[in-house]
This record gives C-alpha cells, structure tokens and sequence, in this order.
C-alpha cells in the first residue's frame, strides 16, 4: 500500500529548498557549514496527488485543504502552524491560482459537492485568498 493512496484528490503545496554555499567558503575547514551567507532558493508546485518521488525530495508538504503539514523537514524552534502559516502566507497566489486550476479539473464534482467548494472558500478566506471563477 504506497502512501499516495491517503493524499490524492486534494491540493497540496511542494516546496523543495536548495542552499548553495556562500562564494568561497572553504568547504574543507571544519565547520566551515556555519559561515553566514548561504544562497537560498525554493522551488514551489501545487499537486493533487503526493508521490513517493514527492516524499524523498521535498522539503515541505503541505495539505492546502485541511491545513496540515505531510512533510516538514525543517529542525527549527517554530511549530507546524508556524510553517503553515508562513508558507500560506509567502505562496498566496501561486496557492490561489492552483487551486482554481484544481477546482476547475474537478468541477464535476465540485459542483456536485457545495460544501468541498464552501471548505475552500472558508481555508482561503482565512488566510486571505480571493478565488474567482
């Protein structure tokens, strides 16, 4: 049983960190891992379906619908409502465009379903997401 099976059908935020060393760091001294100056980069899709390959390689996952995180590999003092409530926040609009792209792919049984729309609605206008038909 993989455990794609449990989160699919459903919008999901991927963010895949990438932090290169600073521009001559010397990388053979030790510790040399604690100098400032990291380059940061996050890569950042919106699924409907989690995927093996999803689970070793990202950073975060996060479940848009039901406001939880599948993944975080972040060793950090903030708690998971912190790193949901900062990711919903920096990919607000990339959030609100995939979404509408999901409720459109699904818009049989969205229409079907008043209350999966009201749920988005009510998750977005939380964290102040307009969606437009």
């Amino acid at each position: 049983m993989g455990f794609s099976k449990y989160n699919k059908d459903r919008p999901f935020l991927l963010v895949t960190r990438h932090a290169t060393p600073p521009k001559g760091a010397r990388t053979e001294t030790k510790e040399w891992y604690k100098e400032a100056g990291w380059q940061v980069q996050e890569e950042v899709s919106i699924v409907d379906k989690v995927l093996d390959k999803h689970i070793t390689n990202c950073t975060i996952i996060l479940d848009i619908l039901r406001r939880r995180l599948v993944k975080n590999r972040f060793a950090s003092e903030a708690g998971d409502d912190e790193v949901i409530k900062h990711y919903l926040q920096v990919y607000k609009n990339e959030i609100a465009e995939g979404i509408q792209l999901w409720m459109h792919g699904h818009s049989e049984e969205a229409k079907e379903s008043e209350k999966l729309i009201q749920d988005i609605e009510d998750e977005l206008h939380e964290i102040e997401i307009e969606i437009k038909p």
